[in-house]
């Protein structure tokens, strides 16, 4: 098996979770930050999901055994029951329909596995080991959230912002990367956004930067 990691937008999506205990909490709890519409299906329902319908308002809770209409339109499904017979049918169901599917513990019955996930804000990190060691997961998941600045979410909204005034006034694209990455390096070094008349000036000078180097090329050539 080789995992390639896709980066869906899962927002608004019809997911299906089948089963209402500890394992499918889990799931569900590393499903909201995305934003799914998330249906959760099981003749029981663990006070930990009812939770999540308490306070989160973002699930819809069907309590009753699992029936084959409740994943004919959905985006995606997880099967997180105690029946690993229905597991592996809800499986060979959705692959035949072409709907990605989870089995809990079962890698084979899966189109797609969770990864560890790092999620602040817009950054999204997802950890692998392809099901070979779930500890090693977390632990570099651990690792990379440490060197984490605490206010990434805002440091990253930030450079999200100025990405229209860079993309109109600096061009070829080969420059805005470089320009990019001066910005990040003085963002991170700093720990916060730059404030607005130093931002206009680095891209001013920035700006200069390349008329003039333009000018001596050009000069160069100008028998």
């Amino acid at each position: 098996m080789s995992y390639f990691p896709f980066y869906f937008d899962i927002e608004g999506m019809k997911a299906v979770v089948v089963g209402g205990g500890h394992i499918a909490c889990g799931k569900v709890d590393k499903l909201l930050p995305y934003g799914p519409k998330i249906t959760v299906v099981a003749p029981f329902i663990s006070d930990q999901m009812r939770a999540f319908n308490a306070y989160e308002q973002k699930i819809t809770i069907v309590e009753r055994g699992f029936e084959w209409k409740d994943i004919e339109d959905a985006g995606l499904v997880i099967s997180a029951t105690n029946n690993n017979e229905l597991n592996h049918e809800i499986s060979v169901y959705c692959k035949e329909h072409k709907i990605p599917v989870n089995v809990v513990d079962r890698v084979a019955d899966c189109s797609f596995i969770f990864p560890a996930l790092v999620k602040k804000g817009m950054l999204s990190i997802g950890i692998t080991t392809e099901g070979a060691s779930p500890r090693a997961s977390v632990y570099f998941k651990d690792r990379i959230n440490e060197i984490i600045p605490d206010n990434i979410e805002a440091i990253l909204e930030y450079l999200y912002s100025i990405r229209p005034i860079v993309r109109d006034s600096i061009s070829p694209e080969t420059e805005r990367a470089n320009f990019y990455h001066l910005v990040f390096d003085r963002v991170m070094a700093d720990g916060k956004a730059i404030p607005e008349d130093e931002f206009q000036e680095m891209v001013s000078s920035f700006v200069k930067n390349l008329e003039s180097r333009a000018d001596k090329t050009g000069s160069e050539f100008n028998w």
